[in-house]
């Protein structure tokens, strides 16, 4: 009986404690996009009750005392939202849907979600002309390792020498010519492995992308400047709403990820790794001393809101590579190598009212790469190259926007690079090399912007802008306007009109990465910025934000050029001048989740050329490719399976080829026992052309389990690298390199 009584007891206190309780729960939306707003903030005024919304907007708070509240809704970049004398009843669950007004005032790296960031950008006409590659996206691509860079070459526009690295040229321009911006830092070498596999994996975790918005031209004064495209790179912050670990395991790297809510869902942290996988499996099979290629990176991040408009972001991600090689494939060569890097940073974006806002970036950059190859039995034979630079920037913006018809905004920017490349070669044979490259640099850069844009509606938007750089190194400054016009139509159609002047003074990525061997350590003193005037016509329609059909043309003039008027001496001028030109063609349907299948196809014809100024021979750039296109699906099936394909055609990259070998009789010996090379025109001849067929079926499990197989290169198509000739003899053999063959790879994410 007693018993019977205790359990009574027990039954009534429980049923009192549920009564003295309820719970609120909803959803939290954008009012104009529709769009769910994830990682806002929800709480009930006057108590320490409160929660964020998941990446689904939804939010829950449970165990709330009977009685009346005030509730609180609040977002970075929208009205604060207050539901007042919210009714809380014992045992009852009270729901919501909330619509955020959003603020006049929006700021770029501001208020960007990942889930809806096609939506958003897409509607926002100010983007015309850019690509802006979604998270999912990356997830699902067939045959880009996981790799966000490696999809941007399935672009219109986006060529890639080999699909074995990283190192993107676009529009015309060589991978030093691209403005690449990571959490508002740019970042100089944002391929990896850059020396030791051509830049084999980039330092962009797909984890971590928030969004990637690539502009292959005529992009804003505020962004920076570079003579070709910009990619601004944000990486995503943590959850608000719960700690989350999601570790994941492919063919090419290991990741782990760890997030969760700081300060009660005020903030949010942030930890991620990345490893090479392949190399400790291969490293078994050899001497404790031998070190395949690796690389592994860390990645942290904070943020906070100090207020509903006030939020400050702390970032670090450490870059780690290395080898350690003996008798490369049997080619008598030892590789040693070891890298790293770090990239740190502040951010402080403030919305002081509905017409102003600031945003403010303080980073640090730096890089360091010491690379040694020898001779496996003649260690006289050598080359080397050491490269170190360090750069410290600070970065302000202010937004000002008026009216509702106009805006403006102005910046400064300045940093400081210190820039170290040692270089020498001493080689068994002939090599395009200068013997010695030694540069020892500081550079103080310093810049401003001012930029008005007038915007009518949907249907008109003029912007006019303005940048100054000054460079201490070279003791000149650059003035480049830049102007566009876009006209928006009824039915989602819009016309756009750009036009400006690009600029940029030279630096170690122009040793490193023009593909092009330049000392600019000789003559620094009479060098100047090389220049690019772009002229873009473009149009859209888009009937909705899945859908895009996009028609481009561009020309780029290029002006002053870096050249070496001499081969023999590697020393470079601003000698030349350059033209890329072409029409970009693009149909795409977005696959949402609740759809079946999406597509997207494009096709590109373009033409890069140049020429030493005064010679009236023009020459194609190593890296002119003259047709691409590019196939895509995403098609969703049965069983929770989702199959995707990819195709890329692209006509072949130009060569220089050997006619014939012929006897040196002056020499003691020529470049190789007393023969050397005839050699044909600058690049007139091409390679064959390039094709590959890329697909994979991916399997999700509610969000918690996600696993692919990817066969890359299924048709095995040789596409073929470079040429290698031996030199031996009178006549010259010809050895074809080539990339990628048929590969399976596979992968697996589990989210806890």
């Amino acid at each position: 009986m007693k018993t019977f009584f205790t359990y009574i007891c027990i039954l009534l206190l429980t049923a009192s404690g549920f009564a003295a309780t309820g719970k609120l729960m909803g959803i939290v939306y954008d009012k104009n996009t529709g769009e769910p707003l994830p990682f806002a903030n929800v709480f009930l005024s006057d108590t320490r009750l409160g929660s964020a919304t998941d990446d689904q907007g939804i939010f829950k708070i449970p165990n709330v005392p009977v009685g009346t509240y005030d509730l609180v809704v609040s977002m970075m970049g929208y009205k604060v939202l207050i539901v007042r004398n919210v009714p809380i009843e014992g045992g009852k669950i009270r729901a919501f849907r909330i619509r955020l007004i959003p603020k006049v005032l929006q700021m770029e790296g501001v208020r960007i979600e990942a889930d809806r960031a096609q939506a958003n950008t897409q509607n926002e006409i100010s983007l015309a002309g850019h690509e802006v590659i979604r998270p999912r996206a990356i997830n699902f691509q067939a045959g880009a390792f996981d790799d966000a860079y490696r999809m941007l070459s399935q672009l219109p526009g986006v060529a890639s020498r080999n699909d074995l690295n990283t190192q993107l040229y676009i529009r015309g321009g060589s991978p030093d010519q691209n403005l690449v911006i990571y959490d508002g830092i740019e970042i100089l070498t944002p391929s990896r492995l850059f020396v030791v596999m051509g830049g084999g994996i980039s330092l962009i975790n797909p984890d971590l992308v928030q969004t990637l918005d690539l502009a292959p031209g005529g992009f804003g004064v505020d962004y920076g400047n570079k003579m070709s495209g910009m990619m601004n790179i944000m990486t995503r912050e943590g959850r608000r709403d719960r700690v989350a670990v999601q570790t994941s395991a492919s063919l090419i790297t290991a990741r782990a990820i760890a997030e969760g809510p700081l300060a009660g869902g005020r903030g949010s942290w942030l930890i991620a790794g990345r490893r090479s996988f392949y190399d400790l499996v291969a490293n078994q099979a050899f001497d404790k001393n031998y070190l395949f290629p690796y690389y592994y990176d860390l990645h942290t991040k904070l943020s906070f809101d100090v207020s509903p408009d006030n939020k400050l972001i702390l970032f670090y991600t450490q870059l780690n590579e290395g080898a350690q090689m003996y008798d490369v494939e049997n080619e008598n060569l030892d590789l040693l190598n070891k890298g790293g890097g770090h990239i740190a940073g502040i951010r402080s974006s403030i919305i002081h009212s509905q017409s102003l806002a600031t945003n403010m970036v303080l980073g640090y950059y730096e890089d360091e790469n010491d690379v040694q190859l020898f001779d496996t039995y003649n260690r006289g034979h050598q080359a080397a190259m050491k490269y170190d630079v360090r750069r410290v920037s600070f970065r302000g913006d202010v937004h000002y926007y008026p009216r509702e018809w106009f805006r403006f905004k102005t910046g400064i920017q300045t940093d400081r690079t210190d820039m170290h490349v040692l270089s020498r070669v001493n080689w068994r044979n002939y090599v395009d090399l200068p013997d010695e490259i030694d540069l020892d640099a500081e550079m103080l850069h310093s810049a401003a912007y001012w930029q008005g844009r007038l915007r009518l509606g949907e249907w008109l938007e003029y912007s006019l802008g303005m940048r100054y750089d000054y460079s201490t190194l070279y003791n000149q400054a650059n003035w480049d306007p830049r102007t566009k016009l876009i006209l928006g139509f009824e039915d989602g159609w819009s016309l756009w009109v750009s036009s400006g002047i690009y600029s940029q003074f030279p630096d170690f990525t122009t040793i490193i990465g023009r593909g092009e061997a330049m000392d600019i350590s000789r003559n620094p003193t009479s060098l100047g910025p090389e220049r690019a005037v772009h002229h873009i016509v473009g149009m859209d329609w888009k009937p909705d934000w899945k859908t895009t059909f996009k028609v481009e043309l561009y020309r780029k003039n290029y002006k002053d050029l870096l050249v070496n008027v001499n081969k023999d001496l590697f020393i470079p001028r601003n000698e030349g001048d350059g033209l890329a030109q072409g029409v970009e063609f693009s149909f795409e349907k977005v696959r949402a989740k609740e759809d079946r299948y999406g597509f997207r196809f494009n096709y590109g014809y373009s033409i890069a050329k140049y020429e030493r100024r005064n010679t009236d021979v023009w020459i194609p750039f190593d890296y002119d490719q003259r047709h691409q296109l590019g196939a895509s699906v995403d098609i969703k099936l049965p069983l929770d399976l989702v199959y995707t394909a990819s195709y890329h055609y692209g006509s072949g990259f130009p060569y220089t080829p050997i006619l014939a070998m012929q006897r040196d009789f002056y020499a003691q010996a020529g470049y190789v026992n007393g023969w050397e090379a005839v050699m044909a025109s600058t690049n007139s001849a091409r390679y064959p052309a390039y094709s590959r067929l890329d697909m994979r079926l991916t399997y999700q499990y509610r969000d918690r389990l996600t696993a692919y197989i990817d066969l890359i290169n299924v048709l095995n198509h040789t596409n073929v690298y470079q040429y290698e000739w031996d030199f031996y003899g009178p006549r010259g053999e010809q050895t074809a390199m080539y990339m990628m063959p048929f590969i399976p790879s596979f992968g697996v994410t589990l989210n806890f």
